[in-house]
Parts: C-alpha cells; structure tokens; sequence
C-alpha cells in the first residue's frame, strides 16, 4: 500500500507498507526512514515512539525513524583531513559540530523507489558534493521483513575518496502503553564505551564495568540512565564498541515480555534514551518524550577521522560500502 503526501515545502513522500505474518511496518520514502513498526498480536501493537502527525515525522528535527549520513552522529569542525586534503566541516547553527550529516543529511532527503514487493522495499538517492563531502555518492538502502526481523541493507559507492557512516535512527518502545523505557531491560554485547566532555567530544576508550554504561550483563535500563541525569548528556547519548561476533544487544519489557535482540556487521552502537524534550506532539503520553524511548544506531564510531584510535569511516572512489542491521523481534 501506498500513501503520497504532499509536504508544505513541496516534497513529495510516500508511505508505503510493507507486511507478512509477523510484523506490519510503514516506511517514508523522505529519509528513507521508518515511520512504524507493527508487531501483529490479536491487535497491531505499535514499538515505535513517532511524531503524531506524519507531517511533522517530515519536518522533524529528532530524526525518528530516518536513514543517517553521510555521517552518523557528531563530526567535529573546523575541518578534517583525509590524504593531506582539508574540508571544512559546516556545523549546526551555534554548534562546534555537524550532526547527523548536517542539513543536507540523507534524513532531509527525498528517496526513490527502485524496488517495491510485499515485505521488501529498495530507495535510492544520490548525495551530491559539498564542502564537507567529496564526490557523488550513489546510496541503495534496503528493507526487508523475514519472519520476525525488520533487515536493513545499506549499499553505497562513491566518485571521490569520502567519508560515509550510515545509520537508523529509529525509537524503540516495546510497551508504549506502559510509558517510558526506564523499566525495560537492556544487555549489550560491549565491554567498552567512548567516554565523552561535556561538549560530548571524544575523551578515550574505557571499559563499562562499574560505571552507568555497564549492560554487559542485562540491567534494567533506569539504573544507568538516571544515574547520568545530572551530566550533559542527560542519560545514555554514547558509542559502545561492541565485542566479538554480530551481536548488538536487547531490550526487554518485563510486562508484555516482548524482546527486541540487534544484530549488526558494525563495529559499534550509539545508545540514546531521548534524553531531551520533543519539539512536535508524539504517540506516547511521556511528557515531551523524555526517557520515551531508545535508539540502536549500528555504525561506525562518530567523529572516527580525528581520532587514530576509532574507525575513520572513510570510503575510496568506487569502492562498495555495504552494512546491515537486523531489528528481531520476540512476542
């Protein structure tokens, strides 16, 4: 199924609906994000948290749902360096850094399809030069349901050596009825986190144990989250570098014992609680969505290019970048 909208800044998006026994889940082609994911009980039971209005799920600036790049998370300005030549970085308004690929981010992009079946949709966009990004980058993402698992491919190539690190940026709660995530259990697979200052640049590489950021072995979410309440982060807004093997983590809700378990090729994940207030209505009664929800942003550590000791998620002329994530549901 599909549904077109014709936004205020004249973009055209598609809603399009893909389905099978299990799951139900309705994707944007603006962001190539995802706008819901439905878990088919005896009702359709909603795990994301999202703006009410599918207008304002276009013209959010929390990025619920969307694809992320060129680059995931923060890079830091003025510039970077890749062999021996300077980009500037253009940072946010009033910021030191660009987030999330800046304005011109795959988030703020229109998709098209290239691809359409019952539980599978491909969207493409092509990411034209900027300051701060060399080359035509050419990006495929792809969703697909099996069984109980929403999979995302990500395949992209570029003219010039550039910089890409590409994620989903979706909010997950897997009671919405039950209101925020504090009471979910979260394990993951990650004996060390990138500690961040308070301007949440790169410190060093420490190890979780004995510290809020230690879900090696599965807690209740609430412990390390409020106990970071009082830092600038306001809760969980770091990088986990996870250990061996493909596994993320999982979150669980005691309650209606549904479990989420992330899988993913990346080297690490960027955990956030929705630490700050929404600025659009949601679907959920959390007031301004704080402690709402949490993301699983499978990527590349951020701000790698400025750091020796992190992956500088750097991309070669006419090399393939290809990575997945794997969102597998229990209920």
């Amino acid at each position: 199924m599909m549904l077109n909208l014709s936004m205020g800044s004249n973009v055209m998006n598609k809603f399009i609906e893909l389905e099978n026994n299990h799951l139900k889940v309705v994707l944007s082609t603006f962001g190539a994000g995802i706008y819901q994911i439905y878990l088919k009980t005896d009702t359709l039971v909603p795990v994301l948290v999202t703006p009410s209005s599918p207008d304002d799920f276009i013209k959010n600036t929390n990025y619920y749902g969307v694809t992320i790049g060129r680059t995931s998370g923060r890079l830091f300005g003025p510039s970077y360096s890749m062999d021996n030549k300077i980009f500037p970085v253009t940072c946010n308004p009033n910021s030191p850094f660009m987030l999330h690929g800046g304005a011109f981010g795959f988030w703020a992009q229109p998709f098209e399809v290239l691809t359409q079946e019952s539980a599978v949709l491909v969207l493409k966009h092509i990411s034209q030069p900027t300051p701060t990004f060399a080359g035509v980058l050419d990006i495929e993402v792809k969703y697909t349901l099996l069984d109980k698992t929403v999979k995302i491919e990500y395949k992209a190539h570029s003219t010039e050596d550039t910089l890409c690190n590409i994620t989903n940026h979706a909010y997950f709660n897997l009671n919405l009825n039950n209101g925020t995530i504090l009471d979910h259990v979260l394990h993951l697979n990650a004996s060390k986190y990138i500690k961040l200052d308070e301007d949440y640049r790169f410190v060093s590489i420490d190890s979780v144990f004995d510290k809020p950021f230690d879900y090696k072995t599965p807690k209740r979410l609430g412990n390390g989250v409020l106990a970071l309440k009082n830092t600038a982060q306001k809760g969980l807004d770091h990088c986990f570098i996870k250990d061996d093997s493909a596994f993320i983590g999982t979150l669980y809700e005691p309650l209606s014992k549904r479990r989420l378990s992330v899988f993913s090729d990346y080297p690490s994940v960027v955990i956030y609680t929705h630490n700050f207030q929404s600025k659009k209505p949601l679907n959920t009664d959390v007031d301004g969505g704080i402690y709402s929800s949490i993301t699983f942003e499978c990527q590349f550590e951020p701000d790698g290019i400025h750091h020796p000791s992190l992956n500088t998620a750097q991309l070669r002329k006419n090399e393939i970048y290809q990575h997945y994530i794997d969102f597998q549901f229990e209920f």
